[in-house]
């Protein structure tokens, strides 16, 4: 009996799919327009739309969300740029930071790896803190573009004296690519983002804290020398994010508008991607709409 329902069934099964597969994807039939071509900054801009389609997806033409860099992951002659804030306080101990690179480390978190490794000392590069949060303000790392891959650690040296082991934070740490066209784009946006791992050479009580808004080590007086890593993830630093744009219609329902409001004054090509499509075709009609915000 079972064979019987099987072979029943094959036949319908089969023409299922192929019915399926010939269902034809019609182009969509959608258009935009704006009511004007000039708005003022944190003024409304509605797009209004015709026709339909099964999904919509918006590119505003801003920073990040550029039609024309979805596929761009990487980008020459851009400069990489890193910032942090520091503050240094309780005790008097001299030269307790460093700010590392290197262009070879294996990643391990070992003492003969973190050893073996060669580390370019940029610490003159920074302003570090003498008391007070204070910016390291733009650190330019071109010269380390070339060689791959880096690592950034924050080294820590404190020695067992009479006086506190001075204690460190490390905030608002990013690290960003400025393009050819003047744009900022971000390679780790924040210190969340930096894959951090510590690592204690020496004085194993006392290691970096890794947290979402800092890093942090610091000792008391008579403690035992320390010497402490804390290392950022590989990172490329001619590698951008692709821009993304913001699916705004899916097959949930129609849509007939849409409003959005710039911040920043500049002309923006906005583009409307309209799909139809399922899981066996796929077609698309791409459009475009000026706007300049003054």
């Amino acid at each position: 009996m079972k064979i019987r329902i099987y072979l029943v069934m094959l036949p319908l099964i089969s023409c299922f799919f192929s019915c399926s597969k010939s269902i034809e994807i019609s182009s969509p039939e959608f258009n935009v327009t704006v009511a004007k071509q000039t708005y003022k900054v944190n003024e409304v801009v509605e797009f209004k739309f015709s026709g339909s389609a099964d999904y919509v997806t918006f590119y505003d033409g801003s920073n990040g969300h550029n039609y024309e860099f979805r596929e761009r992951t990487s980008i020459e002659g851009a400069v990489p740029q890193l910032k942090f804030d520091s503050e240094g306080k309780f005790g008097t101990q001299v030269n307790t930071l460093a700010l590392l690179v290197s262009r070879n480390f294996n990643g391990q978190l070992n003492k003969e790896s973190i050893y073996n490794a060669s580390w370019d000392d940029i610490t003159n590069r920074a302003t570090l803190s003498a008391g007070t949060v204070v910016p390291s303000g733009t650190i330019d790392l071109s010269d380390f573009i070339q060689r791959g891959p880096i690592h950034i650690a924050f080294k820590y040296i404190g020695k067992n004296m009479a006086t506190p082991q001075k204690t460190w934070y490390i905030t608002n740490f990013s690290l960003n690519t400025l393009t050819p066209e003047g744009k900022i784009l971000p390679i780790v946006p924040d210190l969340a983002s930096g894959g951090w791992l510590e690592y204690s050479v020496e004085g194993d009580a006392r290691k970096w804290r890794i947290t979402a808004p800092n890093l942090y080590i610091g000792a008391n007086a008579n403690e035992p020398d320390n010497e402490d890593w804390v290392i950022t993830k590989a990172l490329q630093l001619t590698s951008v994010n692709p821009d993304a744009g913001l699916a705004i219609k899916d097959l949930s329902g129609p849509i007939t508008q849409y409003a959005h409001t710039y911040k920043e004054a500049g002309t923006y090509k906005v583009v409307f991607v309209a799909v139809n499509g399922n899981v066996y075709d796929r077609k698309q009609v791409v459009k475009e709409v000026m706007v300049t915000i003054e």
